[in-house]
């Protein structure tokens, strides 16, 4: 069987399920608290918090993501 390059109706209602998702998700208290803490950080800090806060969503992202399957 050939493989299209586009990416079929079922794939794209699950990625628009899981985008709906996402936006109805509540707000992670640690990402939360880290972007409170941020004005108060040397800038080297800040950015390790900015990277921990995009890991912190992107690992909130995974179970969503296991529905995509």
């Amino acid at each position: 069987e050939e493989k299209s390059e586009f990416i079929d109706f079922e794939t794209i209602t699950k990625i628009a399920s899981v985008l709906g998702k996402l936006s109805s998700q509540p707000k992670d208290p640690g990402c939360e608290l880290l972007s409170a803490l941020k004005p108060m950080l040397s800038p080297e800090r800040r950015h390790k918090a900015d990277e921990a806060i995009k890991i912190m969503q992107i690992l909130s992202l995974l179970p969503l993501l296991k529905d995509l399957q």
